[in-house]
């Protein structure tokens, strides 16, 4: 580092080329490479995770395809259950009717992809994108005979 470099960076205000943000990201990357150290992994099995004995294997719960709107579901939320289990039970809670109903104050609830056919309705936008493509065409031919 230059006398010019360790000058600037005790009094960084008076560097006048370089901005409030290079300051920042130049004193934020000197803190992270003094403040890396070695992390000793020894001590973590990073092998497999504890088994947890505790846990019941087997719960008494009803099957994912049999769930409707009255079921309770709430064993499925316990932590005995594994993730994929509650994913499928939950997948299967909401997309029955009764929690499938969207209410009508969201914009973007509606399929707007499927419309109805204007039919032989032009607008007046349609009229005038079908005057402007006819003096385009109007006007090449004029250009072409000259």
């Amino acid at each position: 580092m230059t006398d010019d470099q360790k000058l600037n960076d005790a009094n960084p205000i008076q560097n006048a080329d370089e901005g409030l943000f290079e300051r920042w990201s130049r004193r934020k990357l000197a803190e992270s490479d003094d403040a890396i150290e070695e992390i000793d992994l020894s001590d973590y099995d990073t092998a497999s995770p504890a088994p947890i004995e505790e846990l019941e294997p087997e719960l008494d719960l009803p099957s994912v395809e049999a769930l409707d709107e009255n079921s309770d579901v709430s064993g499925f939320l316990s932590p005995k259950v594994s993730g994929d289990l509650r994913r499928l039970a939950l997948n299967k809670l909401f997309h029955l009717p009764k929690f499938n109903i969207t209410d009508g104050l969201d914009d973007y609830d509606e399929n707007y992809r499927n419309f109805a056919a204007l039919g032989d309705i032009i607008t007046a936008d349609m009229r005038y994108q079908i005057e402007r493509a006819a003096e385009k065409a109007k006007q090449a031919l004029l250009d072409d005979e000259d």
